[in-house]
C-alpha cells in the first residue's frame, strides 16, 4: 500500500512540474524589445542599404516590382522600429519609477519627451536638448553597471560604448553650435572626437568578444557563424572600395580611416559575441543588434533612442531595476505560492554521447543543495522532506523545501507530510534517539532499526 502509494504521489508530482512560466502571457516590455531588433535590422537591410543601393540600379522588369515591394517593407519596418523604439524607453522608465531608480525614470523620461516634442515640431532648434538629454541619459544608465562587480570585460565594454557615444554626441554639439550660432570663432574638435570614437568602437567589439567568453565560455560555433558578415566587408572591399566604403558610412557611420582587416575582425569579434550571447543572455544579444543598428554617428532622435535602448540591455538592466525573465527559467509547479522556487532543468553537456539511461537531471540550483541520495516519492532525488509544513501542516500536500536543522535521520515518512516518522523519534536536532530512547513502549530495536508499535 505504501509503495502504490508512493508511486501516485511520484506522478502527481512530476505532472505538477510542467513549466508555470510558459503558461503565463510575456509582459509587454519583454514583447516589444524581443520584436525591436527584428524591426530595426529589416530596416537596416531595406532601408539604409537596399533603398540606397537601389536607386543606382536601373528599375525595369521584374527588379521594378521587387524594389517596390521591398522598399514599401522597409518603410513600414522604419515606422515600426521608431514606435517601439518610443514604446521601449516609456516601459523602462516606468518600470524604474517602480523599482524607485528615480535617476533612470527621470533621464529616459526626458530624452523620450524632448524627442516626442522634437518630431512633433520638426523644428531643428531642439536638437541640442534631445542631445543634452540623450548625453544624460546615457551616463544614468552606464554608469550604475561600470561600477558594480559584473565581468570586468563587459563593465569594460560598456564603457566603451558610454565613451564613443560621449563623444560622438560632442561631434553634434559642435554641428549644433554652428548651426545655430555661425561663428568663425565656435568650438572645434569635431573630427577628432569622431575619429577618437570610431577607434573606440574597434576596441570595444573585442572587449564584448571577451564578456561572451568569460561569462558563457568559448565555443565554435559562434566564431564560426560571424566569419560571414566579416569575410563579406573583406570581399566587398576588394571589389569596390569606393562603394563599400560609402555603404558603410551610411549604415553604420564608420570612416574606415583605419586597416579594413582590423574592421573585420572587429566585426567578426562582435558577430561572435551576438551569437554566443543568444542562447543563455538573449537580450544582451538584442542589445548588439541594436548597437549595430544605431551605428556611431546618432544623428537622430530615433538612432539615439535604439542606442539608449541598446545600453540598458546590455547592463542587464541594473540602472532600470532589471529586465524580463529570460523564458527557459521556468517556475516548478506543485510550489506553495510563498516558496516561488524557480529552478533551470537541463539535459546532458553536448560533449556527452548519447546513451540508453541519459535523463534529463537537476541543474545549477544556487544556494539551495540537491542529494542524490535515497528519497521517497520525491523526483528530483531530493532529500526526505521536514516534518513541518510551509504552511497549514494538515492543509497542504505539495512538495516542501527540505529544513537541513530538524531532518530525522534513517526514518521514513507516512502521508504526505510526514508529522511524525513511523517509530514517532523525537528531533534528532535536539535529541539524538539512539541516547533517550524510544517513545513507545516495546521490545529494544535490534541492529539498529526500531520496530513501530
Amino acid at each position: 500500500m505504501i509503495v502504490e502509494e508512493r508511486a501516485r504521489d511520484a506522478s502527481a508530482v512530476a505532472a505538477s512540474l510542467e513549466p508555470v512560466a510558459a503558461r503565463r502571457p510575456w509582459p509587454p516590455l519583454a514583447a516589444v524589445l524581443a520584436l525591436l531588433p527584428a524591426a530595426a535590422m529589416t530596416e537596416l537591410l531595406l532601408v539604409r542599404t537596399f533603398y540606397r543601393v537601389g536607386v543606382y540600379i536601373p528599375r525595369d522588369g521584374p527588379f521594378r516590382t521587387v524594389y517596390g515591394a521591398l522598399t514599401a517593407i522597409g518603410s513600414f519596418a522604419l515606422n515600426l522600429s521608431s514606435v517601439l523604439v518610443a514604446v521601449a524607453l516609456a516601459l523602462l522608465a516606468a518600470g524604474a519609477y517602480r523599482q524607485r531608480q528615480r535617476a533612470t525614470t527621470f533621464a529616459l523620461g526626458a530624452f523620450l519627451t524632448v524627442s516626442l516634442v522634437l518630431a512633433a515640431a520638426g523644428t531643428s532648434e531642439l536638437g541640442p536638448a534631445a542631445r543634452m538629454a540623450f548625453v544624460l541619459a546615457v551616463v544614468v544608465v552606464a554608469w550604475p553597471f561600470v561600477r558594480s562587480e559584473a565581468g570586468r570585460w563587459q563593465r569594460l565594454a560598456v564603457a566603451g560604448v558610454a565613451a564613443s557615444a560621449l563623444l560622438s554626441s560632442y561631434a553634434g554639439f559642435v554641428g549644433d553650435a554652428g548651426r545655430l550660432v555661425p561663428s568663425a570663432g565656435g568650438p572645434g574638435g569635431a573630427v577628432g572626437s569622431q575619429l577618437a570614437a570610431e577607434a573606440l568602437v574597434i576596441a570595444t567589439a573585442f572587449a564584448f568578444l571577451g564578456a561572451w567568453v568569460a561569462s558563457d565560455r568559448l565555443r565554435a560555433g559562434p566564431l564560426l557563424l560571424a566569419l560571414g558578415p566579416a569575410v563579406a566587408l573583406l570581399v566587398a572591399w576588394r571589389a569596390n572600395g569606393a562603394v563599400t566604403g560609402i555603404l558603410v558610412l551610411w549604415t553604420a557611420g564608420l570612416r574606415l580611416y583605419l586597416p579594413v582587416w582590423l574592421y573585420a575582425v572587429a566585426l567578426w569579434a562582435f558577430g561572435a559575441a551576438a551569437v554566443g550571447w543568444l542562447p543563455r543572455h538573449g537580450w544582451r544579444s538584442a542589445g548588439l543588434a541594436l548597437l549595430l543598428v544605431a551605428g556611431m554617428l546618432l544623428e537622430s532622435t530615433y538612432v539615439q533612442g535604439l542606442a539608449l535602448v541598446a545600453l540598458v540591455l546590455l547592463t542587464d538592466g541594473v540602472a532600470a531595476g532589471g529586465l524580463p525573465q529570460r523564458i527557459h527559467r521556468v517556475e516548478l509547479g506543485g510550489v506553495h505560492d510563498p516558496v516561488r522556487l524557480v529552478e533551470p532543468l537541463g539535459g546532458a553537456r553536448l560533449d556527452v554521447g548519447p546513451h540508453p539511461l541519459v535523463v534529463v537531471e537537476p541543474g545549477d540550483v544556487r544556494p539551495m543543495r540537491v542529494d542524490l541520495g535515497l528519497a521517497v516519492g520525491h523526483p528530483l532525488g531530493d532529500r526526505l522532506r521536514d516534518a513541518r509544513c510551509l504552511l497549514d501542516p494538515d492543509g497542504g500536500g505539495r512538495p516542501e523545501p527540505a529544513d537541513l536543522r530538524s531532518l530525522t535521520q534513517d526514518r521514513r515518512a507516512v502521508g504526505r507530510e510526514r508529522e511524525q516518522p513511523v517509530d514517532r523519534v523525537a528531533d534528532p536536532d535536539a535529541l539524538v534517539a539512539q541516547d533517550v530512547g524510544y517513545q513507545l513502549p516495546g521490545p529494544a530495536p535490534s541492529e539498529g532499526r526500531s520496530r513501530p508499535a
